[in-house]
């Protein structure tokens, strides 16, 4: 809450941080700042659920889905468990991190803790 206090933005907290509300906010920003859930290793981030479905599908942001988005921000900070880890590969850690900057983000701060 008070990194949004300090950019002068709204958060999205709680049942509001919802999957299709999170990907339309961050697609315009400038700054992105995640707190969140993150599952060790898999790319993803836990959000509110939809509630229309009930699918678990529906609170889980992939990094498949981020790097589809086109994102303007000029640094995203990912505040969410094991949010710098991914699978090695010869091209580097291919997980949340770099879904962000292959959808435009020109920097990423992540935990890998």
């Amino acid at each position: 809450i008070h990194v949004a206090r300090v950019c002068g933005v709204r958060p999205l907290l709680g049942a509001e941080a919802k999957k299709s509300k999170v990907q339309d906010t961050i697609s315009n920003a400038r700054l992105i700042h995640i707190a969140a859930h993150g599952v060790d290793g898999e790319g993803m981030i836990i959000l509110a659920p939809d509630g229309s479905h009930g699918s678990p599908k529906e609170c889980i942001l992939h990094a498949d889905s981020i790097s589809d988005l086109s994102l303007k921000a000029d640094l995203v900070v990912l505040s969410a468990c094991n949010s710098g880890r991914g699978h090695v590969t010869v091209d580097g850690v291919m997980g949340l991190s770099r879904a962000f900057l292959a959808a435009g983000a020109q920097a990423v701060l992540a935990s890998v803790i």
